[in-house]
């Protein structure tokens, strides 16, 4: 049983997840989707891919570029600089960002969702660091409170990772 990825334009969702499905029912192959904007979608690197895995991305280039919407598929030794990556059993596909997003305004918004974390975070240690409010409030405030400090610590360093990762992308 093989595999296929396919990415495709976010407005083709809903027709490509119909498709894919009756492909996966009616062969027994079984289909990874990514979607996301037209115009981030337009390129696609598969960087040092394997002899197979460029085999098969040739051999069904036409059906994924058509499908897909992208206009092309290439390989690479790696991934070019300012690149979404990600990792399907070990093979790496890229997508070039670059001139695609304003990254300058991608880090604007993080530094701000950074911001309403730290915010979050000292408004939750505060009450938490009063005794009174401990020793008043009933368990489940108070465990409702950790619980609301850590998703903002995991939204924290999820903005992290994507600022760094927009570092890395210049």
């Amino acid at each position: 049983m093989a595999t296929l990825n396919i990415v495709s334009a976010g407005a083709a969702q809903f027709a490509v997840t119909q498709i894919a499905d009756k492909f996966q029912r009616e062969s027994g192959h079984s289909i990874n989707t990514t979607f996301g904007a037209v115009g981030a979608m337009k390129n696609r690197v598969l960087a040092g891919a394997s002899a197979e895995t460029k085999a098969r991305a040739a051999r069904w280039a036409e059906f994924i570029k058509r499908l897909a919407r992208v206009s092309e598929i290439s390989s690479a030794a790696s991934a070019p600089p300012g690149s979404v990556q990600l990792v399907v059993r070990g093979e790496v596909a890229a997508l070039p960002l670059k001139g695609v997003i304003d990254l300058a305004a991608e880090r604007a918004r993080l530094a701000k969702e950074m911001q309403k974390a730290q915010a979050d975070i000292a408004r939750v240690d505060a009450k938490l660091s009063n005794a009174n409010f401990v020793a008043r409030a009933p368990e489940e405030v108070v465990e409702e409170e950790k619980e609301k400090r850590a998703e903002a610590a995991a939204r924290q360093a999820k903005i992290a990772e994507a600022l760094a990762r927009l570092k890395d992308a210049e």
